[in-house]
Protein backbone atom coordinates (compact mmCIF):
# COMPACT_ATOMS: atom_id res chain seq x y z
CA UNK A 1 0.00 0.00 0.00
CA UNK A 2 1.19 3.52 -0.79
CA UNK A 3 1.05 5.84 2.23
CA UNK A 4 2.03 9.40 3.12
CA UNK A 5 4.53 8.00 5.62
CA UNK A 6 6.72 6.46 2.91
CA UNK A 7 7.60 8.22 -0.35
CA UNK A 8 10.22 5.76 -1.69
CA UNK A 9 9.43 2.26 -2.93
CA UNK A 10 11.63 -0.40 -4.57
CA UNK A 11 10.66 -3.77 -6.08
CA UNK A 12 7.12 -3.52 -4.71
CA UNK A 13 4.25 -5.39 -6.37
CA UNK A 14 1.08 -3.27 -6.35
CA UNK A 15 -0.59 -5.30 -9.12
CA UNK A 16 -4.38 -5.21 -9.11
CA UNK A 17 -4.66 -2.54 -6.41
CA UNK A 18 -6.91 0.51 -6.60
CA UNK A 19 -5.21 3.90 -6.29
CA UNK A 20 -7.84 5.88 -8.20
CA UNK A 21 -7.90 9.60 -7.43
CA UNK A 22 -4.71 9.47 -5.35
CA UNK A 23 -2.42 12.53 -5.21
CA UNK A 24 1.31 11.78 -5.27
CA UNK A 25 3.92 14.51 -4.92
CA UNK A 26 7.65 13.83 -4.79
CA UNK A 27 7.31 10.03 -4.63
CA UNK A 28 9.98 7.67 -6.02
CA UNK A 29 9.25 4.19 -7.38
CA UNK A 30 11.93 1.84 -8.72
CA UNK A 31 11.24 -1.53 -10.37
CA UNK A 32 7.67 -1.59 -9.05
CA UNK A 33 4.71 -3.40 -10.62
CA UNK A 34 1.41 -1.61 -11.21
CA UNK A 35 -0.02 -4.25 -13.55
CA UNK A 36 -3.82 -4.15 -13.88
CA UNK A 37 -4.01 -1.39 -11.26
CA UNK A 38 -6.89 1.08 -11.13
CA UNK A 39 -5.17 4.46 -11.39
CA UNK A 40 -7.90 6.58 -12.96
CA UNK A 41 -7.75 10.26 -11.99
CA UNK A 42 -4.36 9.67 -10.36
CA UNK A 43 -2.32 12.87 -9.94
CA UNK A 44 1.48 12.90 -9.85
CA UNK A 45 3.76 15.90 -9.38
CA UNK A 46 7.55 15.70 -9.50
CA UNK A 47 7.43 11.92 -9.07
CA UNK A 48 10.04 9.49 -10.42
CA UNK A 49 9.13 6.06 -11.77
CA UNK A 50 12.10 3.96 -12.92
CA UNK A 51 11.65 0.61 -14.70
CA UNK A 52 8.06 0.28 -13.47
CA UNK A 53 5.41 -1.88 -15.14
CA UNK A 54 1.99 -0.30 -15.81
CA UNK A 55 0.84 -2.98 -18.25
CA UNK A 56 -2.96 -3.32 -18.54
CA UNK A 57 -3.46 -0.64 -15.87
CA UNK A 58 -6.21 1.97 -16.04
CA UNK A 59 -4.82 5.51 -16.02
CA UNK A 60 -7.86 7.19 -17.55
CA UNK A 61 -8.05 10.88 -16.74
CA UNK A 62 -4.78 10.79 -14.79
CA UNK A 63 -2.71 13.97 -14.62
CA UNK A 64 1.10 14.06 -14.47
CA UNK A 65 3.13 17.23 -14.02
CA UNK A 66 6.92 17.35 -14.15
CA UNK A 67 7.07 13.63 -13.37
CA UNK A 68 9.48 11.13 -14.93
CA UNK A 69 8.71 7.63 -16.21
CA UNK A 70 12.10 6.18 -17.18
CA UNK A 71 12.20 2.83 -19.01
CA UNK A 72 8.63 2.04 -17.92
CA UNK A 73 6.19 -0.35 -19.61
CA UNK A 74 2.73 0.88 -20.58
CA UNK A 75 1.71 -2.19 -22.58
CA UNK A 76 -2.01 -2.35 -23.39
CA UNK A 77 -2.56 0.38 -20.79
CA UNK A 78 -5.67 2.57 -20.89
CA UNK A 79 -4.62 6.24 -20.87
CA UNK A 80 -7.86 7.73 -22.15
CA UNK A 81 -7.76 11.53 -21.65
CA UNK A 82 -4.61 11.31 -19.50
CA UNK A 83 -2.34 14.38 -19.37
CA UNK A 84 1.47 14.52 -19.28
CA UNK A 85 2.77 18.07 -18.76
CA UNK A 86 6.54 18.60 -19.04
CA UNK A 87 7.18 14.96 -18.18
CA UNK A 88 10.14 12.76 -19.09
CA UNK A 89 9.40 9.28 -20.44
CA UNK A 90 12.79 8.32 -21.88
CA UNK A 91 12.97 4.69 -23.00
CA UNK A 92 9.38 3.83 -22.08
CA UNK A 93 6.99 1.79 -24.24
CA UNK A 94 3.33 2.57 -24.96
CA UNK A 95 2.72 -0.26 -27.44
CA UNK A 96 -0.89 -1.37 -27.60
CA UNK A 97 -2.07 1.38 -25.26
CA UNK A 98 -5.26 3.42 -25.59
CA UNK A 99 -4.14 7.03 -26.06
CA UNK A 100 -7.35 8.65 -27.29
CA UNK A 101 -7.54 12.16 -25.86
CA UNK A 102 -4.14 11.85 -24.18
CA UNK A 103 -2.08 15.06 -24.03
CA UNK A 104 1.71 15.19 -24.11
CA UNK A 105 2.50 18.85 -23.44
CA UNK A 106 6.21 19.45 -23.86
CA UNK A 107 8.72 17.26 -22.05
CA UNK A 108 10.99 14.49 -23.33
CA UNK A 109 9.92 11.28 -25.04
CA UNK A 110 13.33 10.33 -26.42
CA UNK A 111 13.68 6.64 -27.33
CA UNK A 112 10.01 6.03 -26.48
CA UNK A 113 8.17 3.29 -28.36
CA UNK A 114 4.80 4.44 -29.72
CA UNK A 115 4.80 1.85 -32.51
CA UNK A 116 1.34 1.23 -33.98
CA UNK A 117 -0.34 3.66 -31.54
CA UNK A 118 -3.19 5.96 -32.51
CA UNK A 119 -1.74 9.45 -32.00
CA UNK A 120 -4.10 11.21 -34.38
CA UNK A 121 -4.97 14.83 -33.57
CA UNK A 122 -2.56 14.75 -30.65
CA UNK A 123 -0.77 17.94 -29.58
CA UNK A 124 2.84 17.45 -28.49
CA UNK A 125 3.61 21.15 -27.89
CA UNK A 126 7.29 21.07 -28.82
CA UNK A 127 8.12 17.78 -27.08
CA UNK A 128 11.37 15.91 -27.67
CA UNK A 129 10.70 12.80 -29.73
CA UNK A 130 14.24 12.15 -30.94
CA UNK A 131 15.00 8.47 -31.58
CA UNK A 132 11.35 7.62 -30.79
CA UNK A 133 9.75 4.65 -32.55
CA UNK A 134 6.72 6.06 -34.37
CA UNK A 135 6.56 3.28 -36.94
CA UNK A 136 3.07 2.44 -38.21
CA UNK A 137 1.57 5.17 -35.98
CA UNK A 138 -1.52 7.12 -36.93
CA UNK A 139 -0.37 10.74 -36.61
CA UNK A 140 -3.01 12.23 -38.87
CA UNK A 141 -3.72 15.86 -37.97
CA UNK A 142 -1.24 15.67 -35.08
CA UNK A 143 0.36 18.94 -33.94
CA UNK A 144 4.12 18.38 -34.00
CA UNK A 145 5.16 21.99 -34.33
CA UNK A 146 8.57 22.65 -32.81
CA UNK A 147 9.11 19.01 -31.84
CA UNK A 148 12.49 17.32 -32.08
CA UNK A 149 11.98 14.32 -34.37
CA UNK A 150 15.66 13.81 -35.16
CA UNK A 151 16.51 10.15 -35.79
CA UNK A 152 12.88 9.14 -35.08
CA UNK A 153 11.61 6.00 -36.82
CA UNK A 154 8.55 6.88 -38.91
CA UNK A 155 8.34 3.97 -41.33
CA UNK A 156 4.76 3.36 -42.51
CA UNK A 157 3.47 6.12 -40.21
CA UNK A 158 0.51 8.21 -41.34
CA UNK A 159 1.12 11.96 -41.06
CA UNK A 160 -1.74 13.15 -43.25
CA UNK A 161 -2.63 16.78 -42.45
CA UNK A 162 -0.13 16.78 -39.56
CA UNK A 163 1.53 20.11 -38.70
CA UNK A 164 5.31 19.69 -38.78
CA UNK A 165 6.32 23.33 -39.05
CA UNK A 166 9.40 24.14 -37.00
CA UNK A 167 10.04 20.49 -36.14
CA UNK A 168 13.57 19.08 -36.35
CA UNK A 169 13.66 16.26 -38.90
CA UNK A 170 17.40 15.55 -39.21
CA UNK A 171 18.15 11.87 -39.65
CA UNK A 172 14.44 11.08 -39.94
CA UNK A 173 13.51 9.16 -43.10
CA UNK A 174 10.39 11.13 -43.99
CA UNK A 175 10.12 9.32 -47.33
CA UNK A 176 9.13 6.14 -45.50
CA UNK A 177 5.89 7.65 -44.14
CA UNK A 178 2.74 9.17 -45.61
CA UNK A 179 2.58 12.98 -45.70
CA UNK A 180 -0.58 13.77 -47.63
CA UNK A 181 -1.49 17.44 -47.06
CA UNK A 182 0.97 17.71 -44.14
CA UNK A 183 2.05 21.24 -43.27
CA UNK A 184 5.80 21.85 -43.56
CA UNK A 185 8.03 24.92 -43.65
CA UNK A 186 10.57 25.93 -46.30
CA UNK A 187 13.55 24.35 -44.49
CA UNK A 188 11.69 21.06 -44.24
CA UNK A 189 10.68 21.24 -47.90
CA UNK A 190 14.35 21.54 -48.85
CA UNK A 191 15.22 18.61 -46.59
CA UNK A 192 12.53 16.42 -48.17
CA UNK A 193 13.69 17.38 -51.63
CA UNK A 194 17.27 16.46 -50.76
CA UNK A 195 16.09 13.06 -49.48
CA UNK A 196 14.84 12.34 -52.99
CA UNK A 197 18.23 13.29 -54.44
CA UNK A 198 17.07 16.64 -55.78
CA UNK A 199 19.28 19.72 -55.54
CA UNK A 200 17.73 23.07 -54.56
CA UNK A 201 20.05 25.15 -56.72
CA UNK A 202 18.29 28.50 -56.29
CA UNK A 203 18.40 28.59 -52.49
Amino acid sequence: MITELCTQYEHEDFSGMDFSGMDLCGYTFSHCKFRCCKLSDLSTKRCLFTSCDFSMAQLNGSDHQNSAFINCEFLSTSLFCASFHQCKCTGSSFMGSTLIGTQFSGGSYSYVCFSECDLSRMKFDGARLDHADLSRCDLCEADLRGCDLSQAVVSAAKLDKADLRGATLSGCDMLSCRLKQAKIDLKQAVYLAELTGAVCADL
